[in-house]
């Protein structure tokens, strides 16, 4: 008899369990939302619409491009190629950048000609600890095909696992771009 009572506690407290569970996991139906820059009730809020603002309709992301001096900017600094200089395939790209630009120790590069093709990729990786918010160094080899030269931009973007676009940040740096041999 006391087996049939501990089975009959066990499965109480497992349906007890059950319910609490799915109480947590289903969030507050009644409250405000923020959706497209604008405050949206979701459900029957018991509170009054907010009047603080609720963020921008379209983030974009942080560009910074880098000037012909060398680039130097608050979490990423290119080394080489320098902005303006002129490159050939492959390119050998160099420089620091903090570690929040990394995700596994990698973040992406992409070459665009003056039209905004993309015409290469590559992937900065990282030469020592990117767990940190310290400056980290990388190193890339980005190889293209082109057949005229071109003016064009290095742009590297931090790896981004979200995809939040406010969360993307993004460095150009002006290059000219010799066609491929």
């Amino acid at each position: 008899m006391s087996k049939k009572i501990v089975l009959i506690i066990s499965i109480i407290v497992l349906i007890a369990a059950a319910v609490v569970i799915i109480l947590l996991m289903r969030g507050n139906e009644d409250t405000w939302l923020c959706q497209n820059g604008q405050w949206v009730m979701h459900g029957n809020p018991s509170a009054p619409m907010p009047t603080s603002g609720c963020g921008t309709a379209t983030p974009t992301p942080s560009v910074t491009t880098a000037t012909p001096s060398p680039s130097t900017a608050s979490e990423i600094m290119v080394t080489s190629p320098q902005a303006n200089a002129q490159v050939h395939s492959p390119i050998e790209i160099s420089g620091s950048a903090r570690g929040s630009w990394y995700f596994e120790a990698v973040f992406p590069i992409r070459l665009l000609d003056a039209n905004g093709n993309e015409i290469g990729r590559a992937q900065a990786q990282a030469q020592g600890d990117w767990t940190t918010n310290d400056f980290v160094p990388f190193t890339a080899e980005l190889t293209y095909s082109l057949s005229a030269t071109s003016n064009g931009f290095l742009v590297f973007n931090n790896d981004n696992p979200s995809g939040l676009q406010q969360n993307s940040k993004e460095f150009r740096v002006p290059v000219i771009i010799s066609p491929s041999q």
